[in-house]
């Protein structure tokens, strides 16, 4: 019973899925959707029940025989997801046709179950299915525009990339269920400092697990794919896609690899075996952060530059891996929040203007200074949020003498703030698209704007948030 409790908003979303689709199968042609407001209903009603089990749950409970894990690192996720879908929803744009509605909305809440169940999962079993259905999910939804050779093509490299990306995954776990007889995280950790692999087999091992995380997370050499993937799909659900699957596989990433191929310390993560796969992790983050910073000045497609953008940001935050620090860890969760705000507030105006930004500034000055505010947030500009969380993260590099790390990602910096700056170039000429002041559009961007304020104001707070969610690591609050 303790088990059903706990995975009470999966069952609460499951059914919200069911009730959505029965919904579409049993209209006949009314003028009234309700989907939109079903699917929200489902997803307030989730995000209630997992901020109840917050409060009153325990700091580590595994159910299903260890197969899940209801700690406070899944718990964050799980809110941090089931706000991206509700934002996604509330802002769908009138373009999509009502006649599809229904499916879009139950694409979407599919996908939502898909990225929680890849922040809870434990076991490599389900874990292998988490990534299939991530995979599956996000290539439904960058699929919709099926008129759309750039988008098709967009999809097919996304969907061949997961595959690869997924078969490295399985593999990685086949020969790691050979070498420890376990298929949970916790028992395989455990296996591995009693009997250390041979480090031939645990460099294969490695490698094979990061490649498959490196799709979903958009790392190099993946990252190529990422901007061809963002131009096809439609601006709505490329920026769905863009925050909800990275993060899932960043979620991923971090269960698995710091909850079997290191042990804990006091305020750092210990490696098991003889050969130390950070090095690796630093030849990852160095080739994604100077791809995504160098190439994000070269472009001339908006979308391609914020897809550029967002790859240098999963440079960034795999810092956080690479040194295996608990306060580093924390500042990635703390990034991960501010990025939901950033890039929901760009994709959104995005949205509005068709990707074309020509003389915002003039047209549209509330909405013109609030795109650039969400661009500088998200290459971290002094002064705002994002300029804090890329701050600690190259203090940890710098603290743990990975000072070349720490060039690259200050470099990057540089690179992030030049495409910015030729990005308000082009707002202040002539041209783009001219709209009529909107009172709801203003109140949205309002409402992605004085969190990022707030989180400006009250960084400390979120940073010992994020530590605590950090439970399943360490179970220690970790001093700031």
């Amino acid at each position: 019973m303790k088990d059903v409790i706990l995975i009470l908003p999966e069952i609460v979303l499951a059914g919200t899925f069911a009730l959505v689709l029965l919904g579409e199968m049993t209209r006949f042609g009314e003028s009234l959707h309700l989907s939109v407001f079903i699917a929200l209903a489902g997803l307030a009603i989730a995000f209630i029940e997992t901020c109840i089990i917050y409060q009153v749950g325990a700091p580590l409970v595994p159910i299903f025989h260890g197969a899940i894990v209801v700690d406070g690192f899944s718990l964050f996720f799980k809110c941090f997801f089931l706000l991206l879908a509700a934002f996604h929803l509330i802002t769908l744009p009138d373009d999509i046709p009502r006649a599809r509605l229904s499916e879009y909305c139950a694409l979407t809440l599919a996908s939502v179950m898909a990225m929680i169940l890849a922040s809870e999962v434990a076991e490599m079993f389900l874990g292998f299915l988490s990534l299939l259905f991530l995979s599956l999910t996000s290539f439904f939804m960058l699929a919709t525009r099926r008129q759309s050779i750039v988008a098709t093509e967009g999809s097919m490299k996304l969907l061949l990339a997961h595959t690869l990306a997924t078969g490295f995954f399985l593999y990685g776990s086949g020969l790691l269920f050979a070498a420890t007889g376990c298929g949970d995280i916790t028992s395989m950790q455990a296996a591995l400092l009693a009997h250390p692999l041979p480090m031939h087999v645990q460099v294969v091992v490695f490698t094979l697990f990061f490649l498959g995380f490196s799709a979903p997370l958009g790392a190099f050499p993946f990252s190529l794919i990422v901007p061809d993937i963002l131009e096809g799909a439609a601006i709505p659900t490329a920026g769905f896609f863009a925050i909800g699957s990275r993060t899932a596989g960043m979620a991923m990433t971090l269960r698995f690899i710091l909850g079997i191929f290191t042990h804990q310390g006091d305020q750092v993560w210990h490696v098991v075996g003889d050969w130390n796969f950070t090095r690796l992790i630093a030849i990852v983050i160095s080739l994604t952060l100077l791809c995504g910073g160098i190439m994000a000045t070269m472009q001339e497609s908006l979308k391609r530059m914020v897809g550029y953008l967002i790859v240098a940001e999963t440079g960034f935050l795999l810092i956080g891996l690479l040194v295996l620090d608990k306060i580093a860890v924390a500042a990635l969760l703390y990034n991960l929040v501010i990025e939901l705000f950033a890039l929901c507030g760009i994709f959104y105006i995005l949205a509005f203007f068709a990707g074309d930004v020509r003389g915002m500034l003039r047209s549209a000055p509330f909405e013109g200074v609030c795109f650039v505010v969400f661009f500088l947030c998200l290459v971290g500009a002094p002064g705002l949020p994002g300029f804090l969380g890329k701050f600690t993260l190259i203090g940890a590099a710098v603290h743990h003498k990975r000072f070349a790390i720490a060039g690259f990602a200050i470099l990057t910096m540089l690179l992030g703030h030049a495409a910015v700056a030729k990005l308000s170039y082009q707002m202040i000429g002539d041209g783009g698209v001219a709209l009529a002041p909107s009172r709801s559009r203003i109140g949205v961007l309002l409402c992605l704007l004085v969190p990022l304020i707030l989180l400006t104001l009250f960084s400390d707070t979120l940073l010992l948030f994020a530590s605590r969610s950090l439970g399943f690591l360490g179970g220690a609050e970790i001093l700031m």
